[in-house]
């Protein structure tokens, strides 16, 4: 959401920032403390998308790299399993924050994908 939008939208819908960013009417004693859960939560919000550009630059170097390795007939896995690492721990992350059991779904898929190609790797170094 464009932050920018959420005074006007306050005032349009005649209800406070914080009241908005809660989803909630607040009371006048429990004002503060809405007030800090929602700095905290946009803060966490903004991590994620930072992470999110993360995980999109370490996929394209790690997809450089698989096809470098197809190129050079040198095993990939190990680069598997690093993106597939990363991506399971940045989904478990969101589902942290989201609640959303698509995220977690994703996460151990990406983990246990993280886990069969370190054994693969393994294997082929034996």
């Amino acid at each position: 959401m464009d932050m920018s939008l959420l005074k006007p939208l306050s005032e349009i819908l005649e209800v406070s920032i914080n009241e908005l960013l809660a989803g909630e009417n607040i009371k006048d004693e429990a004002l503060k403390a809405k007030a800090d859960e929602n700095i905290i939560n946009i803060s966490e919000l903004y991590n994620l998308k930072a992470t999110r550009k993360g995980v999109i630059a370490l996929s394209i170097v790690a997809m450089i790299l698989i096809i470098y390795c197809g190129i050079k007939n040198l095993n990939s896995s190990g680069f598997v399993s690093m993106i597939c690492g990363y991506n399971g721990l940045f989904f478990c992350s969101r589902y942290h924050y989201n609640k959303d059991k698509t995220d977690l779904t994703t996460g151990t898929i990406f983990l246990l994908a993280m886990t069969l190609n370190i054994i693969s790797f393994i294997l082929h170094t034996i």
